[in-house]
């Protein structure tokens, strides 16, 4: 079995609040899920900017940062079963009507 790293998953967001932010996708392979990148900017100035990453609704990745711009490698590599929706939940407080505009991006090794 050869493995493979590729971006998993591109999220755009326009200018959404936390609790209006949820996205997901289908992921077709099994695929450890290695890195979150993030590139974007918030206006409302938040005191908190943090993403979720659910697999079938089940947190596997909390309150990663988003307020440093780039790629930050897991700590903790995260498995995800072929056939597995992941989901992204942007999380903002603080600041006044706070939002993110921008993409976060899933990085990984595939089986092939």
């Amino acid at each position: 079995m050869k493995e493979r790293r590729i971006q998993i998953a591109v999220f755009d967001f326009a200018a959404v609040s936390s609790g209006n932010a949820a996205k997901g996708v289908y992921v077709p392979d099994n695929t450890l899920l290695t890195a979150v990148g993030s590139f974007g900017a918030d206006a409302g100035a938040p005191s908190v900017q943090t993403i979720d990453v659910q697999d079938d609704g089940t947190d596997v990745v909390t309150a990663q940062d988003l307020a440093t711009n780039g790629l930050t490698t897991l700590t903790t590599p995260v498995s995800i079963a072929a056939g597995s929706v992941v989901e992204i939940d942007l999380n903002l407080s603080g600041g006044t009507t706070p939002t993110w505009t921008g993409q976060i991006c899933l990085w990984g090794y595939v089986d092939e």
